[in-house]
């Protein structure tokens, strides 16, 4: 955490990887983008930028993909601390899905005073 003194303004860092890949990418949150719709927008504009393309879009045939990136934009189906269990992050109750669990995640911070890593599945 890091406040601008000339606008009190509070900027987090976050580590964020995608799932099924193994290192995080730096990601820096205003205090206006602590919600569900700031989080997400961070996100996508962040591997947007480096021209990432999801996992999946390797191993799933071309016809079943149906032009899912067609827009340019890159979909976000969920994000979640990353050390939940899978079946937690999918169906339980880890995921950031609400305000208040975005705000709980990013200012708690990880284990042991580091910066919380999140997953986000595409």
């Amino acid at each position: 955490r890091a406040r601008d003194p000339a606008t009190g303004e509070v900027t987090r860092l976050v580590e964020v990887r995608e799932r099924g890949r193994y290192y995080f990418k730096p990601l820096l949150l205003r205090d206006s983008e602590v919600s569900v719709k700031g989080l997400h927008g961070a996100i996508a504009k962040l591997f947007e930028g480096m021209g990432h393309k999801p996992v999946w879009t390797g191993v799933m045939p071309r016809y079943l993909r149906r032009d899912y990136y067609a827009d340019g934009h890159l979909h976000i189906h969920r994000v979640y601390p990353h050390d939940s269990t899978q079946r937690d992050a999918m169906y339980g109750p880890s995921g950031l899905t609400t305000d208040e669990k975005v705000v709980r995640a990013v200012d708690e911070g990880g284990a042991e005073g580091r910066c919380p890593q999140l997953e986000v599945i595409f």
